[in-house]
Parts: C-alpha cells; sequence; structure tokens
C-alpha cells in the first residue's frame, strides 16, 4: 500500500517507517534566481514554485537528532517545487544536496536511498540566536548565523508533509521521491542583513555552486526545538509528475 501511493510523487503514505524524535531543527528560507535551478528541476520532474515571477523558493535545513542510539547532525539544501506549470502551491522540495555527521548514514543515504548526500561536519545551534555551519572533505562551506537580539519570535505549529524529489542522476531526467513529515512547534523570525550572515563557498559541490549563482537571498528563521521527523524510503516513480520533453 505505501509502495503503490508514493509511486505518483502525490499522494502521502499512510504510515512512515522511519521516525524520529526528538529533534532540533533550524531552517533558513529564502529566494533565488530561477534560471540556475531552471534544468535541474525540470529534469527531476516538477516546476518551480516561484516566490516571484523570476525567483524560487530556496531552504536551507539543518537538524540534530539520534537514530538507533546514534547522534547526528545533518544539513540540506532544496528548492520548492510544484506539481503543475505556474502552480500557486508548494506541493513538494527538490533535495539538491545533504551533508550528514556520520560517514555511515551517508553512505545508506547515497547507496541506499539514491539521495545527494555527503559526510562533513556539521554544527547547529537552536534557540534564541539559531545558527548551522558544514564543511566537507571537498572544501564546500556553508554557514549562516543569527544575532541575539530583541526581533520578535512568533511562536506556531510549522507542520509540513510532502514528496521530496531527487535531482537526476543523469540525462533521462528524474523519477524518484520519498515522502517526508515534519512535526512540532517552532518560532520564526525575519532575517536582518545587518546583524545576521550568510556564507556559502561551492568548492566541489554543484549544488552550492547553483546556490551562489542564484544570489540567495534569506527571508526568515524558522526553529524547533522538539520536532518529529519522519520518512518513507525512495521510489522510482512510475507516473511522471511533469512533463520532461
Amino acid at each position: 500500500m505505501l509502495a503503490r501511493k508514493a509511486l505518483d510523487g502525490r499522494r502521502p503514505p499512510e504510515r512512515y517507517p522511519t521516525v524520529v524524535r526528538p529533534v532540533e531543527d533550524v531552517s533558513l528560507i529564502g529566494t533565488a534566481d530561477l534560471e540556475p535551478w531552471r534544468e535541474m528541476i525540470r529534469r527531476a520532474g516538477v516546476h518551480p514554485f516561484l516566490a516571484t515571477p523570476d525567483r524560487v523558493e530556496v531552504q536551507l535545513f539543518g537538524a540534530r537528532t539520534k537514530f538507533k542510539g546514534i547522534r547526528f547532525t545533518e544539513l540540506s539544501l532544496s528548492v520548492s517545487v510544484c506539481h503543475e506549470p505556474n502552480g500557486e502551491a508548494r506541493d513538494g522540495a527538490l533535495l539538491a544536496t545533504a551533508v550528514n555527521t556520520v560517514r555511515f548514514f551517508a553512505w545508506v543515504e547515497r547507496a541506499m536511498f539514491k539521495t545527494p548526500y555527503e559526510h562533513g561536519s556539521v554544527d547547529l545551534a537552536a534557540g534564541m540566536a539559531p545558527s548551522f555551519a558544514s564543511s566537507t572533505k571537498a572544501g564546500s562551506v556553508m554557514r549562516a548565523t543569527a544575532a541575539r537580539d530583541g526581533r520578535e519570535r512568533q511562536p506556531g505549529d510549522a507542520h509540513w508533509e510532502g514528496p521530496i524529489y531527487l535531482p537526476p542522476r543523469d540525462a533521462r531526467g528524474g523519477g524518484r521521491c520519498f515522502f517526508g513529515r515534519i512535526l512540532g512547534a517552532s518560532v520564526a523570525f525575519g532575517y536582518d542583513p545587518d546583524v545576521d550572515a550568510f556564507e556559502v563557498e561551492p568548492v566541489g559541490n554543484a549544488a552550492l555552486e547553483l546556490l551562489a549563482a542564484s544570489e540567495f537571498a534569506p527571508m526568515v528563521w524558522q526553529v524547533r526545538t522538539g520536532a518529529e521527523h519522519g520518512r518513507t524510503k525512495s521510489y522510482a516513480m512510475k507516473i511522471p509528475v511533469a512533463d520532461r520533453a
């Protein structure tokens, strides 16, 4: 039942075989120029979710938790996508790249789930002054910090559930996804370029090169300190989500 529902990349599963809790997570959400991302999104079989007519929504997402007693931290980069051209709904996300602090977990992600993970170091702080930083052996770096100041923090329940599409591995295009779900109370506040900071050094990482080329502009911080994350395995979709001609 689970596999059959997930194959078209639209309907969420009835259950999530992998669930971890509690999770500390930090998101930095912003916009980026569409053009550098256009081909990856097209070949993945989906359409961009546009924040403005020529800019896509991008999310940097860090999480710290443990699985089967092993603690790990990871940081990912994804682009919000739609099922239909010019869609007004954020139907899912395209996972462009990710780093995990446990070498075995990174290998399992690549080999078993077909996701674009690599091993590296990740530091994360969730709270009034959230931050994250990642680095890899190849030399890529991504870091962001928020100042501890008087900005108003907006509490909420920022639950999310949907398909997470994977970047195509060759010229034939996409056709793989898994489903993810995040539950838990959150706190959100705006990114202030005068006191906050963001930096990317895309050495040896094609997705981070796209991030740098697309002039990512951070807009909103979002923090959860006691979340629950669920996911399915990755599926080869039998029904294409979008026309890849």
